[in-house]
Parts: structure tokens; C-alpha cells; sequence
């Protein structure tokens, strides 16, 4: 019996590897919310750390979701504060004034106790850095005649004279998208006996990553589509083993080797639609009931553009939460657009500026939390900017 492989399209399998890395601005929300009644922070939704994992902690490894950052929130001032020692926070504890917190004067200062000591005993911050305050009602409310602003009234607040403990978190989702060609494999089989059964297993090192098999002449083209699960980029080939058993029960096989060729490519990119390039930038929390900028909020502005040029269209879309009527929700998210317009404004050209006042509708966050709620009280601006052909 005569057999070979005359060949393998193409010569060489190449592997594309494109890391995309997806860059992401999610403001802080500086507050902890408390069930009512209650001031240690285990009955929060807060992720706490023991000192091993808080020297581990890296911001920059953080989920790339909102929420999961809001709930590191105190591991992520921990963090900053061991890097800016000169760093002090100031801590406020506030309470509900409802009927179960009304006749307990202290839950306010004991909420704000329990985060110190969280920033103390974990990350080992020097008690001196950090003031604690206590008080009843927060200083900027939420209604206190519904259940959700007594949810959003129990809480601690987090203030800095310095702004780099509570900027902005920026975190950057990396995608692997893989890539890989096709194998066009020409088996040629001559037998004086005729064939009885053939076989071609594919390996990449001793792990098998393919396998074709059947009775009788195999056929004159095989396309091998591999698996990339399966492969490695550490191999360097894959070896095809081509097995054939004859009438007369009499076995033969050869083998051809395949180079495996990676190719690792780093790009950095915002979502695109079309040849558009779009930046979505979710920089600004507002307090309930509030059209009023912070400073904060004036620099992030700024920042943004640097991403803006002549060709550029911005969309500010305003939100709220669900309190209120639509009307007036309606008006508040359009005062919160207009606000950030009026800074823009300043830097780039009124005719490439589109507000898009949203109301309670199409809310970025669900409502059923407080932080939910507080991070729907706010201005996305997105930048679209033609790509360069």
C-alpha cells in the first residue's frame, strides 16, 4: 500500500491576537447607605477587605462596572490615601429621622465611627487624617416624605480638600479578539488493497486540538477551522498524523508538521459605529434635586475636551431619578444639560453641541437602590468624531 499528504494550505498556521483595551471614566459616589436603624458597615453593600487583600488591592484590576466600583468605594479611598500621605478625608454620618433612628442621637456619629475604622484597622491609615462628624438630616436631603428618601438619608458622606481621594475611576476592559486561518488539508491515498477506514488526528504538543475520521477513500480536501480555545500560543507547530488501515487490515500512517505563527497586536480604541468614533463619558453625579455644578465637575469638563475636535458632534444627555413628576424631571435633566453646555461652550463651537434632556426615561441605572438613584442624577456626554479613512 502507497499513501501520502501532498500537502497543507496554507504552509504556515497564522494566529491573530488583538488586544483591545476599552477605556472607561466612572465618577465616585462619595456616599454609604445604611438600612434604617442600623451603623456597622457589614449591613451595607460595600465590598470589605482584610488587611492581606487590602495590600493587594489595585484599582486598576477592579470589574469594569460601574456598581462594582461604587461598592470599593472605602478600598479605593484606602488605596489613595496610603499613596497621598498628606491626604486627610473628613467623614460625616447622617441619619433618617425616621421613627426608628428619631430617638437614637448618636447613629449618625457612630455610622461615620465604623467607616474610620474600617480605613484604620484595614488599611492602616492613621486615625489623625480622618474627622468624624455626625448630624441628622444630610445637609442636601433627599424627600424625607418617602420610603426612598429614607433610604438615601441614612448614610455616611465622604469629603477631601484633596481631590485626587475622590476623582474619577478610570478602568480599562481588555478584549482579546483571536483570529486564526484556515487549514486546506490534501490527503492522496493509493492502495493496491483499497481502503478501509483512514484517520487524521491534529496535535499541538501532546494535547489533541482536531480529529477527522471515516471508512473507505478519505476525501481529496479536508478544511481544518482550529479551535483556538484549544491552542497555545507557547507550541510553535501542530502536527497532523494521518493514519490509513486497508482491506487486508494493514495500517500505515505519516505525519506533517505545521508551524504556528502569533502575531500580538496592542490597540486602544472607543466603541465605533460605522466609521464614527464614539467616547461615552459619564463624569458628572448631581445631588438630588440639583442642577448646580461643582467645581469637580467644571474641571472634568475640561478635561473631556481634549477628545473634541472641529469635526467632533457632542450629545449631552441629562437624567434623573424616578422622584418627581416626568414633567419635572423632564426640566431638571434639561437644566443639568444646559449647565454642562455652558461650560463647553467655552471651548468648543455651540453648533456642534446637542443637549438630549431624558427625564426619569431610559435611566442609565436601576432605581431600586440609593446608589442606583444618586448615579442616575447626571449628564453623559457623548463625543462622535469621523475616523480618518
Amino acid at each position: 500500500m502507497d499513501y501520502k499528504v501532498t500537502g497543507t494550505r496554507p504552509e504556515t498556521l497564522d494566529i491573530d491576537i488583538e488586544r483591545i483595551h476599552e477605556r472607561d471614566i466612572i465618577p465616585i459616589l462619595p456616599y454609604i447607605y445604611f438600612p434604617t436603624g442600623v451603623t456597622t458597615l457589614r449591613s451595607t453593600r460595600m465590598v470589605l477587605l482584610d488587611k492581606e487583600s487590602a495590600s493587594n488591592f489595585e484599582i486598576n484590576r477592579l470589574p469594569v462596572r460601574t456598581m462594582d466600583v461604587y461598592h470599593n468605594l472605602l478600598n479605593i479611598v484606602g488605596y489613595r490615601m496610603r499613596r497621598y500621605a498628606g491626604a486627610s478625608l473628613a467623614v460625616t454620618g447622617t441619619s433618617n429621622q425616621s421613627p426608628e433612628e428619631w430617638g437614637t442621637s448618636t447613629v449618625g456619629l457612630d455610622r461615620a465611627e465604623a467607616v474610620k475604622r474600617y480605613l484604620v484597622s484595614t488599611w492602616g491609615i492613621d486615625p489623625s487624617r480622618i474627622q468624624v462628624t455626625g448630624r441628622g438630616l444630610p445637609e442636601r436631603p433627599t424627600a424625607t416624605s418617602i420610603p426612598a428618601g429614607q433610604e438615601e438619608n441614612a448614610r455616611v458622606e465622604l469629603y477631601s480638600d484633596n481631590v485626587v481621594l475622590l476623582d474619577p475611576v478610570e478602568v480599562i476592559n481588555t478584549q482579546a479578539v483571536v483570529g486564526a486561518s484556515q487549514v486546506k488539508i490534501l490527503p492522496t491515498v493509493v492502495s493496491d488493497e483499497g481502503v478501509k477506514s483512514w484517520s487524521i488526528s491534529i496535535k499541538q504538543g501532546d494535547r489533541l486540538i482536531g480529529l477527522y475520521e471515516g471508512h473507505g477513500m478519505p476525501p481529496s480536501t479536508l478544511l481544518w477551522a482550529p479551535d483556538l480555545r484549544l491552542l497555545s500560543a507557547r507550541e510553535q507547530q501542530v502536527v497532523m498524523d494521518l493514519s490509513v488501515t486497508d482491506n487486508r487490515d494493514r495500517t500505515s500512517s505519516t505525519i506533517a508538521k505545521i508551524p504556528v505563527a502569533i502575531r500580538v497586536r496592542e490597540r486602544e480604541e472607543a466603541s465605533t459605529v460605522g466609521n464614527i468614533r464614539r467616547d461615552r463619558l459619564h463624569l458628572i453625579l448631581f445631588d438630588f434635586n440639583s442642577a448646580e455644578l461643582k467645581a469637580s465637575h467644571t474641571r472634568y469638563i475640561r478635561d473631556i475636551v481634549n477628545r473634541i475636535d472641529k469635526r467632533s458632534s457632542v450629545i449631552i444627555s441629562g437624567y434623573t431619578d424616578y422622584i418627581g413628576s416626568p414633567q419635572y424631571n423632564m426640566k431638571l435633566s434639561y437644566e443639568r444639560s444646559r449647565a454642562v453646555f455652558d461650560v463647553l461652550k467655552r471651548y468648543v463651537s455651540p453648533r456642534q453641541v446637542v443637549l438630549n434632556p431624558h427625564g426619569s426615561r431610559n435611566a442609565p441605572y436601576s432605581n431600586a437602590l440609593p446608589e442606583g438613584r444618586a448615579y442616575n442624577r447626571t449628564v453623559i456626554i457623548t463625543v462622535e468624531t469621523p475616523m480618518e479613512k
